[in-house]
């Protein structure tokens, strides 16, 4: 039986060159300059492969390459921790419903049949409920802001980041189907919204401001409550709350106050009480309402103790 033995290729081996010598470590030569070594040894062994010669990145670009991997690094690992979180609260929720809710199998066939039957109806109600809302919002879409009464937005910022938006305009009150901006959110626009207003400020622009509103299709009613402080009860907010929810109201219902500053406060109030807080919109029609009430983040009703003793930011 012969026996070949395999020798190197000549042809490779002058593609390669002739190794460099091998640095030893010891007292001559730090981790830096064996890691410098090996660096440019496989740079010297790639270059003569490929017919060019590898060259080391300058220590300031090199630096500034280790920077970056490690800010990816941090980045992917917060990214990591952020998935396990929600990855975690997802289990959680899986194993509260499969907690609390009886299996199918567990089930009989009358129970079966209800269980369905609401699974459905609980469908049929959410695929209803978005095509009222897309129906109402295209209505609106072609009507809402395109009016020719044109104004101009400032914003005002107090205490925390909290910024109220404030449009200034003329005649908007008497014709608000002419401005030329967006009074109500179009998301809104399927939902019962109220306008608050006094006695005097009704007899004035009530009907008219109402009739503007329902023009831009939008679902309104108005409320007309007491002049001046007697509306601004505790009485009085309990029976106007009462009304609201009994004529209907959603989480995407807004509230407009048309008056000075009693029926800001009242409305506001309301406002931040039902749902945990509904849209609110302020029509202030006298100076200290524009200057206070409609843009202060601070809503109150008296008490009978004393003025504002029931307040809300």
């Amino acid at each position: 039986m012969s026996v070949q033995v395999l020798k190197p290729s000549a042809t490779l081996s002058e593609k390669l060159g002739a190794a460099l010598p091998f640095v030893k470590l010891g007292s001559d030569h730090d981790l830096y300059a064996l890691d410098q070594f090996r660096y440019d040894y496989a740079s010297y062994r790639l270059g003569a492969i490929k017919g060019a010669k590898g060259e080391r990145p300058s220590p300031e670009v090199e630096a500034k390459l280790y920077s970056d991997l490690a800010e990816a690094n941090k980045a992917l690992a917060e990214a990591r921790a952020k998935v396990a979180e929600l990855q975690q609260t997802t289990r959680d929720l899986e194993a509260i419903r499969a907690a609390y809710a009886t299996r199918d199998d567990d089930l009989n066939g009358i129970q079966v049949v209800a269980r369905k039957k609401l699974r459905a109806d609980l469908i049929e109600r959410a695929s209803r409920r978005v095509c009222r809302v897309e129906k109402a919002i295209t209505d609106v879409l072609g009507k809402a802001g395109k009016g020719d009464i044109a104004g101009e937005t400032f914003e005002f910022t107090t205490g925390a980041p909290v910024k109220t938006e404030i449009h200034v305009a003329r005649g908007i009150v008497a014709a608000p189907e002419r401005a030329a901006f967006e009074i109500i959110p179009k998301a809104s626009a399927s939902s019962p919204c109220y306008v608050f207003t006094d006695e005097t400020v009704n007899s004035l622009y009530g009907e008219r401001f109402l009739q503007g509103l329902l023009k831009l299709g939008y679902n309104v009613k108005k409320i007309v409550v007491p002049d001046g402080e007697d509306a601004k009860t505790l009485q009085v907010f309990a029976e106007l709350a009462d009304k609201v929810l009994s004529l209907g109201v959603d989480k995407y219902s807004v509230l407009i106050s048309l008056g000075g500053g009693a029926v800001a406060n009242l409305c506001g109030f309301i406002a931040s009480t039902l749902h945990r807080g509904l849209g609110l919109i302020h029509f202030p029609t006298t100076l200290l309402a524009q200057c206070d009430a409609s843009i202060s983040h601070k809503q109150a009703v008296n008490a009978p103790h004393g003025k504002k003793f029931s307040w809300i930011i």
